[in-house]
């Protein structure tokens, strides 16, 4: 009976110890886990801004172009200037974008569509063309955010 006395608090005191060590190591986890979730969000928020930053000053930078070059304007260097944003942009949005998803892929080709009408080298690139393609350039974005935003809010 004398050792059950004793034998019994030293069980009571590791299992104890062995509960807070398992407590410990479940709240580190648990905390860790948090930090990512964290991390990767904020990341794919930064990302979604990116893509939509970078998608407007294309559209605005081929709008100034269409206009430079449907006006006959004199300012190369300028023009000069604003194609080569352009050039930059869109390889930029092409490295944002994830190549094997059907959106991304329609995406660009819209953007390469985009060059091709505002260089007056699609038939009928009329206003009217450049708008359609406009407006499918940002249904298009609009899209991959709506769905990069509901991913991020998986996340939280």
């Amino acid at each position: 009976m004398e050792a059950l006395q004793i034998v019994i608090p030293w069980l009571f005191a590791l299992a104890s110890l062995v509960f807070s060590f398992y407590s410990l190591k479940m709240t580190r986890r648990n905390s860790e886990l948090d930090r990512k979730k964290v991390i990767l969000s904020g990341n794919r928020q930064e990302w979604i801004n990116t893509l939509r930053n970078s998608v407007a000053e294309l559209l605005s930078l081929h709008s100034l172009l269409i206009l430079s070059l449907r006006e006959k304007m004199d300012d190369y260097q300028n023009l000069k200037d604003v194609i080569k944003q352009t050039v930059f942009l869109q390889h930029k949005i092409d490295l944002l974008l994830n190549p094997s998803e059907q959106d991304s892929q329609e995406l660009m080709k819209k953007i390469w569509q985009l060059n091709a009408a505002s260089r007056g080298e699609m038939e009928n690139s009329e206003d009217d063309v450049y708008l359609v393609i406009q407006n499918e350039i940002t249904r298009l974005t609009q899209k991959i955010l709506k769905t990069e935003w509901e991913r991020v809010k998986k996340i939280e």
